[in-house]
């Protein structure tokens, strides 16, 4: 996997704004919400476009499988689904692909 050179923040931030994402495709949040999230943390410089290259999602799934969250080889992830409103839930695999990888052509 290409080795980034992020700060725990900038990590953090990334994260956020694919779970973001993925709330969006789950149908738990409205798109207004999702975009609005990923807009503030754009705004204060993050990169929230990052995509890893499909070549490097065995590596990415082996460090998320390394997650605080991860238990018995299931991550769970902290979903908004509106401004103070979370859940705590696993994502089916091919979402968390949708949302962290380069699309194919």
């Amino acid at each position: 996997m290409s080795r980034l050179q992020w700060s725990s923040g900038q990590a953090v931030a990334w994260g956020v704004c694919k779970a973001m994402e993925a709330s969006r495709e789950l149908g738990l949040c409205s798109r207004e919400f999702a975009a609005g999230v990923i807009k503030l943390f754009a705004f204060y410089g993050f990169d929230v476009t990052y995509r890893i290259q499909r070549g490097d999602w065995m590596d990415y799934r082996q460090q998320l499988m390394k997650n605080k969250k991860a238990v018995n080889g299931v991550t769970s992830f902290v979903i908004l689904k509106d401004q103070g409103e979370y859940e705590i839930r696993p994502i089916d695999e091919e979402i968390i692909k949708g949302v962290v990888m380069v699309p194919s052509v």
